[in-house]
């Protein structure tokens, strides 16, 4: 929103090519994501406060944050290191009104490190665990594999590799990719494994490579 409280700079952005693209404007994307009412009429009456949010959903969102800094950083780690073979890392439910919750997961015997992981938490009331497929460790190696790959080449048969990062909620390592090819996600999981996701950010190398060298 600029200056005025009335006109909007919208950033548009494309992958090259016959790619279609779709423009969405959202004034607080926050709001969306976490579930809040975000339609234009009422986002228009929160334009004139120092906040994006009513006094509930900030303390809400202080609270998210507090745990995001504090229990979810610190035990996050900790629990890795001591479990390696079976943790599988923490995920964030937030859905507005509902308290914001982390959720420490573990591809087994997850309940029996709930009660430990609240003794140790500054807020047990908002942990909780549940059972995943994948550990951390296997997709911090499998993203340590990716990493050293793309650092020797970027293109494999006609898919350049734009980024690659873990994907904790879908338990993947999620790759970024420009290709034309229809089939990018089974030739990397057939090169790489089946915990690979991948995601078409563009069909032309030189256009993705103008783009996000310009901004």
């Amino acid at each position: 929103m600029a200056e005025d409280g009335k006109s909007v700079t919208v950033t548009y952005e494309t992958g090259g090519g016959n790619e279609l693209a779709r423009v969405e404007v959202t004034e607080f994307p926050d709001r969306t994501r976490y579930g809040m009412r975000a339609d234009a009429a009422y986002v228009q009456t929160l334009l004139g406060r120092r906040s994006p949010y009513t006094a509930a959903e900030a303390r809400w969102v202080a609270l998210l944050n507090e745990i995001d800094a504090g229990d979810e950083e610190t035990l996050d780690f900790k629990l890795w290191q001591q479990f390696p073979k079976t943790y599988a890392g923490s995920v964030f439910v937030t859905r507005y009104p509902n308290p914001p919750l982390v959720v420490y997961r573990f591809t087994k015997s997850a309940q029996a490190h709930l009660r430990a992981i609240r003794k140790r938490s500054e807020h047990p009331a908002n942990a909780r665990v549940a059972t995943a497929m994948v550990t951390r460790s296997t997709l911090e190696r499998l993203s340590e594999r990716i990493s050293e790959a793309v650092s020797r080449q970027r293109a494999f048969d006609g898919i350049y590799v734009a980024s690659a990062g873990q994907d904790r909620a879908t338990q993947s390592v999620l790759v970024q990719v420009v290709t034309t090819r229809s089939d990018a996600q089974a030739y990397l999981a057939a090169k790489f494994g089946p915990h690979v996701r991948t995601e078409v950010v563009g069909d032309r190398v030189e256009c993705y490579l103008e783009r996000n060298t310009s901004m």
